[in-house]
């Protein structure tokens, strides 16, 4: 081989590898418009995701908040009841006796 021939070979091996770059770099381009999409709508999901959490918490403090003394209120209701409910039973068989 002479050093024309190997030159020439170069010089073609260099012009390949130019072209590879240069559709690489078209590639690139593409990849990273559709990853910027992609991460604007992995953004969006996150927001919608955080907002369900913190709607959820806020319905959930509101909940127990509510139960809490409706329970409370039941069970003293009970309490009151039953209280009148042995004064009554107390009433009626001291009467009997």
């Amino acid at each position: 081989m002479t050093d024309e021939v190997i030159v020439e070979r170069i010089d073609g091996l260099k012009l390949w590898i130019e072209e590879k770059f240069k559709e690489n770099s078209k590639e690139h381009l593409i990849v990273m418009e559709k990853q910027d999409k992609t991460n604007g709508r992995v953004k969006t999901l996150e927001l919608w995701k955080a907002r369900l959490i913190g709607a959820w918490a806020v319905f959930s403090i509101l909940l127990v908040g509510l139960i809490i003394p409706l329970v409370y209120n039941y069970l003293q209701t009970k309490q009151q009841v039953k209280a009148q409910v042995d004064q009554a039973l107390s009433q009626y068989f001291e009467k009997v006796n």
